[in-house]
C-alpha cells in the first residue's frame, strides 16, 4: 500500500484529499502546524509540525512515496507574513524534500496564478505569493528534473468552505431572508465541487506514481461556466428564499474577467472527468447547512 503524505490535510480541501485517498485504499499521513483531528477519517495518520526539519524525520520515519500539498492561506484570513510563511516557504520546503528524495510531488494551484488573471481580482497578496510557488515549481521541474504536477483549481466550492467566500456568504443570507446586493451578474465563472476536486488529486496521485508518465499539470475545473446572475436565482430557487436579489448594486471588480473556464485537455490523460453539476452541488451545501430559512 503506498504511502500518501497530505500537508495541510485538515483543511477544506485537504480534508476531502485525506478522504478520498484513504477510501481508494492509499495509505494516508496528514501533517500541518495546528491539525485538528476532529473530522479527519479513523483511519487516517495525523500529525502536528512545526518546521521542515520535523517534517524530513517524520517522512524518514514513515516512509512516504508521494507528497501532495494542501496548505494555503487566504489574505482575507491572514496577514501577509503567514501568506508568505504558507504559500511560498512551506511549498518550497515540499519541494526540496521531494528533490532530496526523488519523491513525486503534487501542488495545489490556483488559475489565479495563470497569466491572464494574475492582475485579476482584489486579493493580490494571496496571488502573488501563489504566483511565487508556481513559479519556483517549475523551475525545479525544468532545470532539476522535480517530478511535479500542478493541480489548478478554479472556483471551489462545498460544505466546509470559508464562510467568507462567494457561495457560502449567498446561501446563508438566502437562508436569513436578507438582501443581496450584487453585480449585474453576466461574468461567468466554472464552479468545482469540492469532492470532485478531491478524486481529481486521487487520479494525479495515480499518474504520478506510474514512472512511465511524464509530469503535466492538470486544470481542476468543468470546462463551463455558469453567470453569476444564473448562480443566484439557481441558490435562491433551491433555498426556498425569498431574499431579494439586488442586480447591479454592487461595482464591479477592477479588471473584472468575464468568463474563466478550465482547460479540459488534460482531464482524459489522469482519467478524471468532473461528475458533480452546480445544482447537485448546491442542494448538498445547503442540506448539509441544514435547510433553509425563507
Amino acid at each position: 500500500m503506498k504511502k500518501i503524505l497530505v500537508i495541510g490535510g485538515s483543511g477544506f480541501l485537504g480534508l476531502k484529499v485525506a478522504e478520498a485517498l484513504s477510501k481508494d485504499n492509499f495509505d494516508v499521513i496528514c501533517v500541518g502546524t495546528r491539525l485538528s483531528c476532529k473530522f479527519l477519517p479513523n483511519n487516517v495518520n495525523y500529525y502536528s509540525i512545526n518546521n521542515v526539519l520535523e517534517m524530513t524525520e517524520l517522512i524518514n520515519d514513515l516512509g512516504v512515496d508521494l507528497i501532495i500539498n494542501c496548505a494555503v492561506k487566504y489574505d482575507f484570513d491572514y496577514d501577509y507574513c503567514s501568506l508568505v510563511k504558507t504559500n511560498i516557504q512551506l511549498a518550497y520546503d515540499a519541494m526540496m524534500i521531494c528533490l532530496d528524495k526523488s519523491l513525486p510531488y503534487i501542488h495545489a494551484d490556483t488559475f489565479y496564478t495563470n497569466k491572464e488573471f494574475i492582475s485579476y481580482g482584489s486579493h493580490q497578496d494571496y496571488i502573488t505569493t501563489k504566483l511565487v510557488a508556481k513559479n519556483l515549481l517549475q523551475d525545479l521541474r525544468n532545470r532539476r528534473n522535480l517530478r511535479a504536477t500542478r493541480l489548478i483549481f478554479y472556483h471551489l466550492y462545498g460544505y466546509g468552505d470559508s464562510p467568507k467566500k462567494f457561495i457560502p456568504r449567498l446561501i446563508t443570507s438566502l437562508r436569513q431572508g436578507a438582501i443581496v446586493n450584487l453585480t449585474h451578474g453576466s461574468q461567468k465563472r466554472d464552479f468545482i465541487y469540492v469532492d470532485d476536486a478531491a478524486l481529481s488529486v486521487c487520479s494525479a496521485v495515480k499518474y504520478l506514481l506510474n514512472p512511465d508518465n511524464k509530469p503535466i499539470d492538470l486544470d481542476v475545473g468543468l470546462g463551463s461556466g455558469i453567470s453569476i446572475r444564473e448562480l443566484a436565482l439557481l441558490a435562491r430557487k433551491l433555498t426556498g428564499s425569498k431574499s431579494e436579489l439586488v442586480f447591479g448594486s454592487q461595482k464591479m471588480r477592477e479588471n473584472e474577467v468575464d468568463e474563466i473556464y478550465a482547460d479540459t485537455t488534460n482531464h482524459k490523460a489522469f482519467a478524471w472527468t468532473p461528475k458533480t453539476s452546480i445544482e447537485e452541488g448546491l442542494n448538498q451545501m445547503i442540506s448539509r447547512i441544514g435547510g433553509h430559512k425563507k
